[in-house]
C-alpha cells in the first residue's frame, strides 16, 4: 500500500496517476533485497510506468516496512510503500492500495502438524469464524478460503 503524510499530498490522492503523485516527493521503501514490501513495491511502480532507482536521493530505503512508517513519521519521506498491516497500524489517513495485478499476493497459510499432542481443529475452526475474519480485516489482512 501507499501511505503518505497529510501535508505531502493534495485532495486527489486516491485517483492520482502514480508518476504524478510521486513527482517531487521523497519515496520511502523497505529494502528490496530483504523485504517483500520493497521488492513488490518497486515491481508495482514499474508496472505503472514509474521507474525506481533505490540509489536515488529521492528514495529513502528503510530496513523494513515498519521502518518506512518511521521515515514518514519523522518527515524523512513524503510517501511510502508498506504492507497493508503496517498501513492500518500507522495512523496515516492517506492510504491507498497498489493495484492487485501489479504484484504477487502475500499468502499466509495454516498447516497441521502430525503430532499426537497438537490438535489444530479448534484453531482452524476459529479461523473460519466471523470473529476471526473481523480480526484479520481490522489488521489489514483479507481472509480467503472456506
Amino acid at each position: 500500500m501507499l501511505i503518505a503524510r497529510r501535508d505531502a499530498v493534495d485532495g486527489h490522492w486516491e485517483d492520482a496517476d502514480l508518476a504524478a503523485l510521486l513527482a517531487g516527493k521523497r519515496l520511502a521503501i523497505a529494502d528490496p533485497d530483504r523485504d517483500l514490501a520493497g521488492r513488490y513495491g518497486i515491481k508495482a511502480l514499474g508496472k505503472a510506468g514509474v521507474a525506481i532507482d533505490p540509489m536515488s536521493k529521492s528514495i529513502a530505503v528503510a530496513e523494513s516496512s515498519a521502518g518506512v512508517v518511521t521515515f514518514l513519521a519523522e518527515n524523512r519521506a513524503d510517501i511510502g510503500i508498506v504492507y497493508a498491516t503496517d498501513a492500518r497500524q500507522s495512523g496515516f489517513a492517506n492510504a491507498r492500495p497498489l493495484p492487485d495485478e501489479s504484484h504477487p499476493r502475500i499468502a499466509y497459510v495454516v498447516a497441521a502438524v502430525d503430532e499426537p499432542q497438537a490438535n489444530p481443529d479448534d484453531f482452524r475452526a476459529f479461523l473460519k469464524s466471523d470473529k476471526a475474519r473481523a480480526i484479520l480485516l481490522a489488521a489489514g489482512l483479507r481472509a480467503v478460503g472456506p
